[in-house]
């Protein structure tokens, strides 16, 4: 007897092997792939081409929390998605098991604290600026 896994189960049991508070936007996805969504889409078995499909799949199935959105996204059937689930849950958990996809994963993961550093540091320029500002005026009103 076949064993069968439902579907939200394997989108957690995937989200839960990612560390904690790993936020998934597709945008970073997309930001990092070379490729574009048509690209993706394509009806190609190229390895390269593959798994970037298949991270953009669990992406996009963690995203929309629905098998049935992501397979018509991306153009492949359930158990291609849940496939994908799968490939990517053991590339995070084992490195060494996918290490061309470990790579670009963590590649993804990578963006987000790179753009909150980025904003941080902005808003300490903004603040700098408007505190040099008010200097500014309040020396130009004590002349």
């Amino acid at each position: 007897m076949r064993k069968t896994t439902s579907p939200v189960l394997s989108i957690q049991k995937t989200i839960d092997a990612f560390p904690d508070g790993t936020i998934f936007d597709i945008d970073d996805c997309l930001t990092i792939c070379p490729y574009t969504v048509t690209e993706i889409t394509m009806k190609d078995r190229s390895a390269y081409l593959r798994e970037w499909r298949q991270i953009y799949s669990v992406w996009h199935a963690i995203n929309s929390n629905n098998l049935t959105k992501t397979s018509n996204e991306v153009e492949q059937d359930h158990s291609t998605i849940i496939h994908s689930l799968v490939v990517v849950r053991q590339a995070i958990e084992i490195p060494k098991s996918n290490k061309s996809m470990h790579a670009k994963i963590m590649e993804i993961l990578a963006i987000k604290p790179m753009v909150n550093e980025y904003k941080k540091s902005l808003c300490i320029c903004t603040n700098e600026i408007i505190s040099m500002v008010q200097l500014e005026n309040l020396i130009q009103s004590r002349l």
